[in-house]
């Protein structure tokens, strides 16, 4: 197809490309996808969750930027990630607004070039694929293109010469600002007007407009070309085809400004060894490399990929080796198991079919706990590793994780610290007791009319004290309900000790009743959690009767835990407020600013609110599990002066394996009216205390039932 013949379809000069870039709509499709690929941040370090709780003012202002030629894009992240030879390819990661207006230019950009391509070109077009491309490699050499070319461009991403680029994009675009606009993207791979920036959304639309020149001639030889963005092979019937084709190819890439590796380029024959996008071909049969064993070759249809979506750094696949870490530790003891003939303590928790993935769940947090001597957490691929002994044991995409905890005996790379803040992914550290020793946090979100609608609520003594009553109310329904829950069990026994027990619950209950319906009307804040601090300390006596096994909670004492039960209930609950914190601080909320909690210097007063009515089930209940369960032991505790407890490593994994469990397992939402995760419940609880806030939406504590 000649130059001519494309050009009579093609627009020029004053053409519609420009103002529909510009347009508030494209930019917010492309903010979408931007958001959906929820890359890491670029060089000015807003990551992907920063941007979205600014984005309509973000949006407006790039738009306003674009129509008044005053866009110019900030500087690129560079980042390494390893590729399959074990080499390293350099990312250039640009930042979250620019990513926004290349894919804006990408979708416009994109149906207008990508038909003028050749069909040899495989990578990054709508509709395509590498399995595409693998099959039509197979199909080749079935019809007797047995010899190949395996060819690979040294440092083409790095090598493209921009003028030439543009001069290339300008055969089909003749407006003026579009080509400035694209012109400036490319200025900022560095002063020699070379490359194309590997996480740029724009780069693998123009590498095919690049090498589309190249693919019509290949094509045009005799040979057949199967072409994967930079990395192809050219297949012939002959020998001597095949090398006239490896010397034609490398003077069309000299042509260009390009070259092909030395060291990575061969001709092979049918009985070589061909590998191809992670495939090896061998004879008649296709493998792939990552899975080994026989692929299937299949010419079925391939779903169509979203139109020109361009693959951001995320995209790049971590390597399948290391496994997820097991669900519990050796030897730990099963929750539950039975012992010496005691009666098994039902799992509070449980789910049902364990091979069920709770599909219907909101997850609301997914947080990877390293611990444990020797494990370190470092980066690869845009993924977290956990690593033991130089070998990682464990992999996640950053999308795929919330929060990180790090333990006292393990250790984090400065490259995870540094890729924990571009992805705003909370990182704590902790001590042995699951105290919290420093967090690595996402700045407060800038939301200012939201923190003063909070400061507002707090300076206005009704209303404070309206939310105050609410969240004192919560709290002792909830540790009501937890005990009604553990009297039934009781209440089919006739020993005097369960006579007992079950008396003491009663009488509790109906102290706890009364003091919620006290709360509710307290004429002032300080009265409210009079009612809870009376009504409490009557909870935990009851909590000390429910205890079994010799284990005692003589009086609840936080710092220093004066016993094994204190120990565990203050674990659990800073793992509560943990990811309470998370949540506040994913949401916008101001951590400092509380209504039941009085506001003050190194509080999080808002945090504090809004852990009140999960502590009865995820503190209080799940320590009454852990222990009465035998999941703990004498063994995981030691006293180290009288009166000084501490929890070893082993029973604190165990700890930290049941409360994962516990806030994944499954809870009837009364807002949804369907199941989510307890996760998910906190944090639909945080969002209905924003709205609380921000509008007349009165807030209402979750409420469990008996």
């Amino acid at each position: 197809m000649s130059y001519k013949q494309r050009d009579k379809d093609i627009p020029q000069g004053g053409g519609p490309l420009w103002p529909e870039i510009c347009r508030q709509e494209t930019l917010l499709a492309a903010w979408v996808k931007v958001r959906a690929n929820a890359g890491a941040a670029g060089g000015d370090g807003i990551s992907v969750y920063a941007f979205e709780r600014r984005a309509p003012a973000e949006l407006a202002r790039l738009e306003r930027e674009l129509r008044d030629g005053t866009y110019i894009p900030g500087p690129l992240r560079h980042a390494e990630v390893p590729k399959d030879d074990g080499t390293l390819r350099r990312l250039g990661i640009p930042s979250v607004a620019d990513r926004v207006v290349q894919t804006a230019a990408a979708l416009v950009l994109g149906p207008l070039l990508d038909p003028q391509f050749e069909e040899e070109s495989y990578g990054y077009r709508p509709g395509r694929s590498v399995r595409m491309a693998i099959d039509r490699v197979t199909e080749l050499r079935r019809e007797g293109y047995q010899w190949a070319v395996k060819c690979d461009i040294d440092e083409f991403f790095d090598s493209v010469p921009h003028p030439r680029l543009l001069a290339r994009l300008e055969r089909y675009v003749g407006e003026p600002p579009l080509l400035a606009l694209v012109g400036r993207c490319l200025a900022v791979m560095g002063p020699d007007a070379r490359g194309l920036p590997t996480g740029a959304p724009l780069s693998p639309l123009l590498s095919n407009l690049y090498l589309d020149d190249v693919d019509e001639a290949i094509a045009g030889k005799g040979a057949r070309l199967v072409r994967y963005a930079d990395d192809f092979v050219i297949l012939c019937k002959t020998e001597r085809l095949a090398r006239e084709a490896l010397a034609e190819v490398a003077a069309l890439l000299a042509a260009e400004g390009l070259r092909l590796d030395p060291g990575k380029t061969r001709v092979l024959g049918y009985d070589d060894t061909l590998r191809f996008l992670g495939h090896v071909f061998v004879r008649a049969m296709v493998f792939d490399a990552h899975k080994g064993g026989v692929a299937p070759v299949s010419s079925a249809p391939v779903p169509p990929l979203p139109p020109f979506a361009a693959p951001p750094p995320s995209s790049i696949s971590a390597p399948e080796a290391p496994r997820v870490l097991p669900a519990r530790p050796g030897g730990a003891p099963e929750p539950g198991a039975a012992a010496d003939g005691e009666p098994v303590e039902a799992d509070p928790f449980a789910t049902g079919d364990e091979g069920a993935p709770p599909l219907t769940r909101r997850a609301g947090l997914r947080v990877l706990h390293v611990l444990g001597s020797g494990r370190a957490l470092g980066v690869r691929n845009q993924a977290f590793a956990v690593g033991e002994r130089g070998n990682d044991i464990f992999l996640a995409h950053h999308t795929r994780v919330d929060r990180i905890e790090i333990g006292p005996a393990a250790d984090a790379s400065g490259a995870a610290l540094r890729f924990a803040l571009d992805t705003d992914t909370p990182l704590a550290f902790t001590d042995g007791h699951g105290r919290l020793v420093g967090m690595l946090a996402p700045r407060v979100s800038p939301d200012g009319a939201l923190h003063l609608a909070q400061a507002r609520l707090v300076l206005d003594p009704e209303v404070r004290l309206d939310l105050a009553r609410r969240l004192v109310v919560g709290r002792l329904r909830n540790q009501r309900a937890l005990l009604g829950r553990r009297r039934r069990p009781l209440a089919g026994k006739t020993a005097p000790a369960a006579m007992v027990t079950l008396a003491l619950l009663d009488d509790t209950a109906q102290v706890l009743h009364r003091e919620a319906l006290r709360a509710g009307g307290a004429p002032d804040i300080a009265t409210a959690m009079g009612h809870e601090g009376y009504a409490t300390q009557r909870f935990w006596r009851a909590l000390d009767a429910l205890l079994r096994h010799g284990w005692r909670l003589t009086a609840r004492e936080r710092r220093p835990p004066p016993d094994p039960v204190n120990i565990v209930l203050s674990f659990l609950a800073s793992l509560l407020y943990r990811d309470m914190t998370t949540l506040v601080l994913r949401h916008g909320l101001h951590p400092g600013f509380g209504a039941l909690h009085t506001p003050r210097d190194g509080h999080d007063a808002c945090v504090s609110d809004l852990v009140e009515e999960f502590r009865a089930p995820l503190v209080e209940g799940l320590a009454l599990y852990l222990f009465n369960g035998r999941s703990l032991a004498r063994t995981d505790f030691i006293e180290t002066e009288p009166g000084h407890w501490h929890l070893l490593p082993d029973g604190a994994r165990r700890v930290v394996v049941a409360y994962e469990k516990a806030t994944m397992a499954g809870v009837r939402s009364p807002r949804r009216g369907r199941e989510v995760s307890w996760r998910g419940l906190m944090e639909e609880q945080v969002l209905a205390y924003r709205a609380h806030i921000t509008s007349d939406a009165p807030y209402e504590p979750y409420r469990m039932d008996f």
